[in-house]
């Protein structure tokens, strides 16, 4: 019984131990460092009862059940300590799962907007610049659209028949041309 229960104690030392370093490992909320404080003065109470059993369990059997009662009764409160400490740890990270899952939607929901907000002022300048490049020719089409229709044409139809012309010295010779003869 004693050699057995110098392993067990060992055990429930090294627990104690990476106990008590939990709150430099992990960043613990309030709740938990108070779980964390209160499971390692558990687990140090059932080392303390625990040890002193074992140690009477050669010498005064009947003290060492009585001792090994109250390390029993630290067992349970260490064990009882230990789920509720595992289930708070479990609801703060579960939270915070949830905190950044928020945050992120968040995020998202602005790199939505964001990028909406891109598409449409690009859509705008490409809008406004294709009105600026091609304002010289709506202008032109105007200007052909607005021009009288009948000056157009028979200038087309006339080319041939364009009028010379006069220089000084053809000046009167029409009159001398159609003069009888």
């Amino acid at each position: 019984m004693h050699e057995r229960g110098q392993v067990l104690l060992a055990n429930v030392h090294d627990i104690a131990g990476k106990v008590a370093t939990l709150q430099v490992a992990f960043e613990l909320g309030p709740e938990e460092t108070r779980i964390q404080t209160a499971l390692g003065a558990a687990l140090r109470a059932y080392l303390s009862t625990a040890t002193v059993a074992i140690e009477q369990s050669r010498a005064a059997p009947s003290a060492s059940r009585r001792v090994m009662r109250e390390a029993n009764a630290d067992y349970d409160q260490a064990s009882q300590l230990f789920a509720y400490f595992i289930a708070e740890s479990r609801r703060s990270m579960e939270s915070k799962i949830a905190e950044v899952g928020r945050a992120a939607q968040r995020t998202m929901s602005r790199e939505a907007v964001l990028v909406a907000i891109a598409i449409m002022a690009s859509l705008g300048l490409s809008l406004l610049l294709a009105r600026i490049l091609t304002r010289p020719v709506a202008d032109l089409v105007r200007g052909v659209a607005r021009a009288p229709t009948r000056s157009v044409r028979p200038a087309l139809h006339r080319r041939d028949r364009r009028p010379r012309r006069r220089v000084q010295r053809d000046v009167g010779r029409d009159r001398v041309r159609k003069a009888p003869r």
